[in-house]
Parts: C-alpha cells; sequence; structure tokens
C-alpha cells in the first residue's frame, strides 16, 4: 500500500484530500506545517508528500528542501499545492515533481498522486 503525506494548514482542504485518498486505497498521513510535517515524515517513509507553501511555524518550500537534502527521503515524490503561481513557487524550490495551483481539481490530484506513486 503507497503512503501519501498531506501538509497543509487548511483542515477543510486537508480533510477533503486525505479522504479521497484513502477511499483510492492510499495509507494517508496529515500535518498542519512544515515542522509537524518533518515529524510525520521520520515516522514513515511516505510515497507522496503534497505540501502546501504558505503555512505558519514552517512554510512548504522550507520543509521540502529539508526533504531533498535528507538521503532518507530523497526519493520521496513532492507535490506542491499553493494558491500562488508556478514561476514563484519555482524560485523559492524547484525540486518537486508535481505543482497545482489552488483551487485545484480533486481529480486532476488524484491523478497525478496516481502518477507519483506508480514511479
Amino acid at each position: 500500500m503507497k503512503t501519501i503525506l498531506i501538509v497543509d494548514d487548511e483542515p477543510d482542504i486537508t480533510d477533503v484530500v486525505l479522504t479521497s485518498l484513502q477511499d483510492e486505497g492510499y495509507r494517508v498521513l496529515a500535518a498542519a506545517n512544515g515542522l509537524e510535517g518533518l515529524q510525520r515524515l521520520s515516522e514513515t517513509n511516505p510515497d507522496v508528500l503534497i505540501c502546501d507553501v504558505m503555512m505558519p511555524f514552517m512554510d512548504g518550500a522550507s520543509m521540502c528542501a529539508r526533504v531533498r537534502d535528507d538521503p532518507k527521503h530523497r526519493d520521496v515524490r513532492i507535490v506542491i499545492a499553493s494558491v500562488m503561481d508556478e514561476a514563484t513557487i519555482s524560485k523559492q524550490f524547484s525540486s518537486y515533481d508535481g505543482f497545482l495551483r489552488k483551487p485545484y481539481r480533486l481529480g486532476a490530484l488524484l491523478d497525478l498522486v496516481a502518477t507519483l506513486a506508480a514511479r
């Protein structure tokens, strides 16, 4: 079973995405900010990380950079989901595997996760 980690400070988004991914057969964990996301990451080795950028305590770009710097988690596929445009995001962090601009279609997220989790 593939594991997905969602890191987003918007509980409504997290709940919908978590439930939808569980319905697709994934094991899903969630965190509300980058610091909590790093803690969850240390507890498991997810196949895909879905990360918002603008969050309290530690933003998503900083968290994802730390993920990429950790040899144990270099193979985690990272999806950035943000209201910011991709050009702005790529200036902060460019080592992601997929990008979705909020608000995104749930089907687009599920398709992207399925593609990345299969790798």
